[in-house]
C-alpha cells in the first residue's frame, strides 16, 4: 500500500471515530427536523413563521438550509481546529514516521476536509426531509381563495377532504377550468366529476407553482450547494495548517466567512460572485438554496439568478478549492512538528 493509500486509511478511522463529528451529525440531523417541527407547531399555533403553504417543498427547503447553516459553521470549527492541535499534541508525527509522507498526509486530510463539509449538510438535509415527510404532504403551491369567512372555509375544507380532493389538485382543477371546459379537466387529471356548490367559489385555491417546478428549484440548489461546502472544508484545511493555534485558526476562519458572506457580499454585488462564501447554502448571501425556498412558499416575485452568476459561482468555488490545497500544501511541508 502507498503512502498516500496508508493515510487516506487512517484518516478515515481517525474522522469515523471521532466524538466531535458524530456529535455534529446528530446536531445538524437535529436542527434539520427540529425546525421543520418548529414550522409546523407554530403555524399551527399562530398562523405565521413564514409557514404559509403547509407543504412538504418549502418546508423541506427551511429546515435544510437551517440544518446546513449549523453544518457549515462546525465544519469550521473542526477542521480548522484540527491540525494545529495535533500539531501541539505531537499527534501529527505519528503518521510520518510509518512512512508517510508530509505531502501524503496533506493530501489525505484534504480528502477529509472536502467531504466532511458536504457529510454534515447530507446529514442535516436527511433530517429535514424525514420530518417533512412525517408531516406535511407534497403536491403544487397553492395560496388560499379570497374567502374571508372562517366557518364557510372550514365547510370547503371538509367538502373537498369528503371528495378526497387536497387543496392542491382543487387549485389544479381551478387553473384547468379556466381554459377549457369542467369535463375536460376532470378527465385530464382523473378525478371524478364534482359540482362546485356556489358558497364555495370564493374558497377555492389558486395554484402559484406546479410541484416539478418547485422540485427542481430545491433540488438543483442542494446540487450547486456542493462546490462552496468543498471549498470551505479546504478553506478552514488551509487556515489549520498556515496558523499554530487552534483558537485563532478557528476564530479566523469562521470570522472571515461570517463577514463576507453575511456582511460584505451585499454591497459588493456581483463582485462577490466568484467567491465561495457568497454561494454557501446555509449562510451565503446568494445562497440558491434561499431562493429555492422562497419559490417554494409562494413568493412569485423572487428574482431567478443569473446565469453568468451562477458560472462565477461555480467557477470561483473550484478555483478557491484547488487554491486552498496549494496553500496548504505549500504551508504544512514547511512547518515545524
Amino acid at each position: 500500500m502507498t503512502g498516500l493509500g496508508r493515510a487516506l486509511r487512517g484518516e478515515w478511522y481517525a474522522w469515523t471515530r471521532r466524538r466531535s463529528v458524530r456529535l455534529a451529525v446528530a446536531f445538524v440531523f437535529g436542527v434539520g427536523a427540529l425546525r421543520v417541527v418548529l414550522a409546523r407547531v407554530t403555524a399551527g399555533m399562530f398562523g405565521s413563521d413564514g409557514a404559509a403553504h403547509a407543504n412538504f417543498w418549502p418546508r423541506f427547503a427551511q429546515g435544510s438550509r437551517d440544518g446546513i447553516l449549523l453544518a457549515e459553521l462546525l465544519a469550521l470549527v473542526i477542521l480548522a481546529g484540527a491540525l494545529p492541535r495535533e500539531v501541539g499534541l505531537g499527534a501529527a508525527r505519528d503518521p510520518l514516521t510509518r512512512r508517510v509522507s508530509r505531502s501524503a498526509f496533506l493530501m489525505a486530510r484534504a480528502c477529509a476536509a472536502a467531504l466532511l463539509p458536504v457529510a454534515l449538510a447530507v446529514g442535516a438535509v436527511l433530517g429535514a426531509w424525514l420530518a417533512a415527510a412525517a408531516l406535511y404532504d407534497g403536491g403544487h403551491i397553492v395560496s388560499p381563495g379570497f374567502g374571508g369567512d372562517a366557518g364557510v372555509q372550514a365547510q370547503f375544507e371538509t367538502w373537498t377532504a369528503e371528495l378526497g380532493l387536497t387543496p392542491a389538485k382543487v387549485a389544479e382543477w381551478n387553473e384547468l377550468a379556466q381554459d377549457t371546459t369542467s369535463e375536460e379537466a376532470f378527465a385530464k387529471l382523473g378525478i371524478e366529476p364534482f359540482e362546485l356548490p356556489s358558497e364555495f367559489y370564493d374558497y377555492v385555491p389558486f395554484l402559484v407553482f406546479r410541484e416539478t417546478e418547485v422540485r427542481a428549484e430545491v433540488l438543483g440548489a442542494l446540487l450547486r450547494g456542493i462546490a462552496p461546502l468543498v471549498a470551505l472544508g479546504l478553506f478552514a484545511l488551509a487556515l489549520s495548517a498556515l496558523l499554530a493555534g487552534p483558537a485563532l485558526a478557528i476564530g479566523l476562519a469562521v470570522g472571515v466567512v461570517l463577514f463576507f458572506g453575511v456582511f460584505l457580499a451585499p454591497e459588493l454585488q456581483d463582485k462577490a460572485w466568484w467567491v465561495f462564501a457568497d454561494w454557501l447554502p446555509g449562510m451565503g448571501h446568494e445562497s440558491p438554496l434561499h431562493k429555492a425556498g422562497m419559490i417554494a412558499d409562494g413568493y412569485s416575485d423572487v428574482a431567478p439568478t443569473e446565469a453568468a452568476a451562477l458560472v462565477a459561482g461555480r467557477a470561483g468555488a473550484w478555483a478557491g478549492s484547488a487554491l486552498f490545497l496549494i496553500l496548504s500544501l505549500f504551508a504544512f511541508r514547511r512547518k515545524r512538528l
